[in-house]
């Protein structure tokens, strides 16, 4: 046993001497130390922005309101610098962005040429943002009006697969011609508005003739009546009654 704890004792004091040598060494040829760790970030350079890439996501996922202070205060410090960029990448790419548009024009008219097909798949990271930006706004809109604003991403999407990704009143599928966009069915400038909440949002094609674009801020029932005559839109009202009961039955518990 005491030769044990003597080797134990033994190799700590090396362990001991090894890392105050290390240490003196690196303080003695700041140079070379300035060398190797180059020299290894070129060699791993991808593990490292990979094991970057982790740690920042993680640190911005567990310190959100840090992190937003952080960026608005950056990108407010450097508005000129990002406006720069931009101009230079607008004139830098100029043929991408016109063959970028020319491609939404014609997504919107229905004509996709194969070539314009692949390069119009969507990114599901993408789409994701650029729905959380189209919720904020939304509920923004109806804090606006001192309206309820508690619709979420989790209940836009129960939304969405209820209905089957396609429009609430005339079942066009969400694609390359429509989008699908969150429709108030009660619109935020009537004074009997809900507000932005799930009992009052569906999801509604958004397009050239689209049912959103037609029906903008138009009472829902005289809308429905003009647009799909008076027997189909009871039927469209009755299942959309059905589903507002089953998310306000999932609200409650």
């Amino acid at each position: 046993m005491d030769e044990t704890r003597s080797s134990d004792r033994t190799r700590d004091s090396q362990m001991e001497k090894r890392h105050r040598y290390i240490a003196q060494w690196r303080k003695d040829h700041p140079e070379n130390v300035r060398r190797m760790h180059e020299r290894n970030r070129t060699k791993n350079r991808d593990k490292i922005r990979a094991r970057d890439r982790v740690s920042h996501r993680q640190a911005r996922e567990a310190h959100p309101a840090k992190f937003q202070k952080k960026d608005a205060k950056f990108y407010a410090d450097h508005r000129e610098q990002r406006l720069a960029y931009q101009r230079a990448y607008a004139a830098t790419h100029r043929a991408e962005r016109t063959a970028y548009g020319r491609a939404r024009r014609l997504k919107l008219k229905g004509v996709f040429p194969v070539a314009l097909l692949v390069s119009l798949e969507k990114d599901p990271a993408k789409e994701h943002t650029r729905a959380q930006k189209r919720l904020q706004q939304s509920r923004r809109n109806a804090r606006k009006r001192a309206l309820p604003a508690t619709f979420t991403m989790e209940q836009r999407e129960f939304m969405r697969q209820y209905w089957g990704f396609a429009c609430v009143y005339c079942g066009n599928q969400d694609g390359f011609v429509w989008m699908l966009a969150d429709d108030h069915f009660i619109p935020l400038n009537s004074p009997n508005c809900p507000g932005t909440v799930a009992h009052n949002m569906l999801p509604v094609c958004h397009g050239k003739g689209g049912c959103n674009n037609s029906k903008r801020f138009s009472h829902p029932h005289v809308w429905l009546v003009a647009r799909f005559g008076p027997q189909r839109s009871r039927r469209i009202e009755a299942a959309i009654a059905v589903y507002f009961a089953v998310v306000k039955q999932r609200e409650s518990h």
